[in-house]
């Protein structure tokens, strides 16, 4: 929480989990959104695009105001232009 708000306007996030085997790795990451913009999506529970996540992804889990955990397609980790 203590890292300089990013220029690109992504979410605050660190890798919370992450498994895999033969090559095939799942990376989840825990995500602060102070806007609680994600709320929608952590309801949803459907794959998609969302502001802050610089590419689409397969689920969003809401924990509590505020905080989520983001899981990515196997294969892809959190970067600009996944």
């Amino acid at each position: 929480m203590g890292q300089p708000e990013p220029l690109d306007h992504e979410l605050k996030h660190i890798e919370w989990d992450g498994w895999g085997w033969g090559g095939e790795d799942t990376s989840v990451y825990l995500v602060f959104d102070p806007m609680d913009a994600l709320a929608g999506a952590g309801r949803s529970h459907q794959p998609g695009k969302y502001n802050g996540i610089p590419c689409e992804v397969d689920r969003v889990k809401r924990l509590e105001a505020k905080w989520y955990t983001v899981r990515f397609y196997t294969d892809r980790v959190w970067r600009a232009g996944c």
